[in-house]
């Protein structure tokens, strides 16, 4: 059997006001109980060798319209290659993609670049093609500004199913540590302080099976060593996520939450340094998710982020959830987590309803001082803006959205919101929760099975910002013709 091309999506740098944010995009379907089921035996994908799409014309831009950003990524050197399947067997994780971080690894002054990836599919047959690099890298950025493959030399190399990473000195040596959210067993990599991480995920009593998507580092007891807060997906022992779901006009595509069990998120305690069996200096961690109560909401996580939503003094957790409640851990100062999403009114949008939610932007959109929290959704629900208050209301245009940020592109002093988009289910499909309405995926006008597809953020598509009058969100980015 020849070998079959993996499915890929193309880090593209975007660069704006000497500002660099790294966009992926990746989709996925949802929300409604699939009417059929098919086991990974029973259905054929084109395989990304077969899919095709077309790019869309040229945005239709005035001879004065601003251009936010510029490509970058060939100059700097950055040849990273998200890498999933084969395709065929309809593995859940697929469907999701994978995160990165910028962090100043050798503490050199400059942000170097690190690169999840997934791989091969569990129950995926054939092989990729010949060189394929299927491990997360490490991308050091040199005095030119110009960034070098440093993965093997330096040991982050790991080959894990990834899906997305956290930073943070967790031994307060100075030097920044990395932990990797994988489906299945999570690694925790220290920094040696001389350009080189060793793997202590077994010694330090961190042990999280589940798919993990991602995780936020924080002081939740204020003792000034970092806990970790790890977000899990959904949990599936029948099939192990690789089954498909008919929707419409005999379409099969990937499952959405609805079909697995939520899964709990889980909270560790640093309990500080130790020694492994080898005396060599580690930090241990203890698990706390129970005594702190955070096993009483199982979600299907996508987001987590953290601060003081009350400005009690003490960091809380707010989790985006991809179906249910979106939970706010208040931190009741004893160790102990309460959720107040509901309460606080951010567990749900306006209308009161669970929605899609991904990914999460935290700052200060309206400018008065306090912080608010953007949610990115499904198609039909736009991302959610909730006030500091609690007051929701939808923020975008009509698209699934995936990651976003909230950052000053323009330096104008207003926080803008970028946005990035995406889908899998098959095009022309008609499925509600998507909208069903065009074709086009992030930027690129799709046939076929959207999964699979190259896809180049090489622009600001959709752009929105806080401004005066009301702090009103506008979209400030060039569109697609209609």
């Amino acid at each position: 059997m020849p070998p079959l091309r993996p499915s890929r999506i193309a880090l593209r740098w975007l660069l704006a006001g000497g500002v660099a944010i790294a966009l992926l995009a990746v989709a996925v379907p949802y929300l409604v109980e699939p009417e059929r089921h098919f086991g990974p035996e029973e259905v054929t994908s084109p395989g990304a060798d077969k899919v095709e799409c077309e790019p869309p014309p040229e945005p239709m831009l005035s001879a004065d319209s601003p251009r936010y950003f510029t490509d970058v990524t060939d100059k700097l050197g950055i040849d990273f290659e998200h890498v999933v399947g084969p395709l065929g067997t309809y593995f859940m994780p697929e469907s999701v993609g994978a995160g990165g971080a910028l962090f100043d690894y050798d503490s050199d002054g400059d942000l170097d670049l690190y690169l999840v990836n997934c791989g091969k599919s569990p129950k995926a047959t054939g092989d990729f093609a010949p060189g394929t690099r299927t491990e997360n890298r490490l991308f050091r950025q040199e005095a030119n500004g110009t960034f070098r493959d440093v993965t093997a030399e330096s040991g982050l190399g790991d080959t894990g199913y990834g899906m997305g990473c956290a930073v943070a000195d967790i031994d307060n040596d100075g030097d920044a540590d990395v932990y990797i959210t994988n489906y299945g067993p999570d690694r925790l990599y220290l920094n040696n302080g001389d350009g080189t991480f060793r793997d202590i995920t077994a010694a330090s009593g961190i042990d999280n099976p589940d798919w993990g998507t991602c995780a936020v580092w924080f002081d939740y007891d204020r003792d000034g060593r970092l806990d970790l807060f790890v977000v899990n997906y959904a949990d599936d022992p029948k099939y192990g996520h690789s089954i498909a779901c008919g929707f419409y006009q005999g379409r099969v595509s990937y499952c959405g939450p609805l079909k697995f069990q939520p899964t709990v998120d889980r909270l560790y305690h640093n309990e500080g340094p130790a020694t492994d069996d080898g005396g060599r200096a580690i930090v241990r961690f203890r698990e706390v998710t129970h005594e702190a109560g955070i096993d009483t909401h199982p979600t299907w996580g996508f987001g987590v982020v953290s601060a003081d939503f009350n400005r009690d003094g003490w960091p809380d957790v707010y989790v985006a959830s991809d179906a249910g409640m979106n939970p706010l851990w208040i931190n009741q100062q004893d160790g102990t987590f309460k959720n107040e999403g509901g309460l606080r009114g951010v567990a749900f949008n306006q209308r009161g309803t669970p929605e899609g939610s991904m990914g999460i932007a935290l700052g200060d959109a309206d400018g008065d001082g306090h912080l608010d929290i953007v949610v990115s959704n499904l198609e039909t629900e736009g991302a959610s803006l909730f006030r500091n208050l609690g007051e929701g209301a939808a923020a975008t245009r009509p698209h699934t959205g995936w990651g976003t940020a909230l950052i000053d592109l323009d330096h104008d002093g207003n926080l803008d919101l970028p946005l990035v988009n995406g889908r899998v289910v098959p095009c022309r499909h008609g499925f509600a929760p998507h909208g069903g309405r065009s074709d086009r995926v992030g930027g690129r006008l799709c046939r076929r099975d959207c999964l699979g597809t190259r896809t180049h953020l090489r622009r600001s598509r959709q752009r929105w910002r806080s401004g005066p009058g009301g702090h009103q969100l506008r979209d400030a980015g060039p569109r697609l013709p209609e």
